[in-house]
């Protein structure tokens, strides 16, 4: 990602074993890349650019890039310096043509949110002034990354804020018109009141999520150097992978 104050941040791609290192977006084009995310049904990639304050899409070969969320100016020291501006995790849903993408607030600050916006800008719109932006979230500890299911119908979420709701991944029911989340019965009143489950607490610094709906697990990675996995109802939490070093991001392959 290049240093954080500097706009020097590029995407690469490369086998599994580390070979055919190839640059997609060269240094400059993205600020400071944060999670990414592939829509296979139309073929593209997304990207949170957490210091750019924005949200990118391009082609696998790095065309057609285009800014779809912008929430300011990184030439502006005011606007670079407001971390509820910055975009860290994002997620794609192509059945309904819908983008969610986290904005973490300053560390610990419980100024985080998770945001929804349509996959394509309203018509005489810009990234700028989109209005059909929705706060589906406000007042989180420090959101990260995000992962919508298979269906669109719920969002899943890690969080590395304080406890007791930082250091956790969560859920919520995101389907139009309805939709329950299972196990939405035996949420606590806590939990009714946030208006999202709580799955599994107790990580550190947490950052990394991968939801596997079919196999009916998650894996969460944090920067304490563990890998996680738990039943998709939260239940059944090991660790099956630590280091001694710090961990940002997970995928299945």
């Amino acid at each position: 990602m290049g240093p954080p104050s500097t706009n020097t941040g590029c995407i690469r791609s490369s086998t599994l074993s580390g070979g055919d290192i190839t640059t997609i977006l060269p240094p400059g084009a993205v600020h400071t890349p944060k999670q990414i995310t592939a829509d296979r049904t139309n073929g593209y990639l997304y990207v949170s650019d957490r210091e750019g304050m924005r949200i990118l899409r391009f082609k696998p070969d790095g065309s057609d890039l285009t800014v779809l969320i912008q929430n300011g100016d990184f030439t502006n020291p005011l606007h670079k310096a407001d971390q509820t501006r910055w975009c860290v995790g994002i997620a794609v849903d192509p059945i309904h043509r819908l983008l969610y993408w986290s904005q973490k607030g300053p560390s610990k600050g419980s100024q985080g949110g998770i945001m929804r916006a349509g996959l394509d800008i309203p018509k005489g719109e810009t990234a700028e002034s989109r209005s059909d932006i929705e706060v589906l979230f406000r007042g989180l500890p420090e959101p990260t990354d995000l992962e919508v299911g298979e269906r669109g119908e719920v969002l899943y979420w890690c969080d590395r804020g304080e406890l007791p709701l930082g250091n956790t991944v969560n859920c919520a029911s995101v389907a139009r018109g309805g939709g329950v989340v299972d196990g939405e019965e035996r949420k606590s009143e806590l939990e009714k009141k946030l208006g999202y489950r709580i799955l599994v607490g107790g990580l550190h610094e947490a950052i990394g999520l991968q939801v596997d709906v079919k196999g009916g697990f998650i894996y969460a990675s944090d920067l304490g150097g563990s890998v996680y996995r738990f039943n998709i109802d939260g239940s059944g939490k090991q660790k099956i992978y630590e280091a001694e070093c710090a961990f940002a991001g997970v995928a299945l392959v």
